[in-house]
């Protein structure tokens, strides 16, 4: 793999999690279609083990 191929900004799977007191606005604001899940938290980037982030671009895609 080339250098260059490396140097790209990623892009990440959205990272929704469902909460008790969560609500319907988050999924409008990412651009996602509404749901009646009730998501009260977006993990941008995380590493935890249970909720890790997934790439979605590139020659990375789908690894996390």
């Amino acid at each position: 793999m080339n250098e260059q191929a490396l140097l790209y900004p990623l892009l990440f799977e959205p990272n929704l999690h469902t909460v008790v007191w969560g609500g319907g606005q988050l999924r409008p604001y990412k651009g996602m279609e509404p749901s009646d899940e009730p998501i009260g938290e977006s993990w941008e980037v995380s590493a935890v083990p249970t909720s890790k982030s997934i790439i979605s671009n590139g020659v990375w895609q789908g690894r996390d």
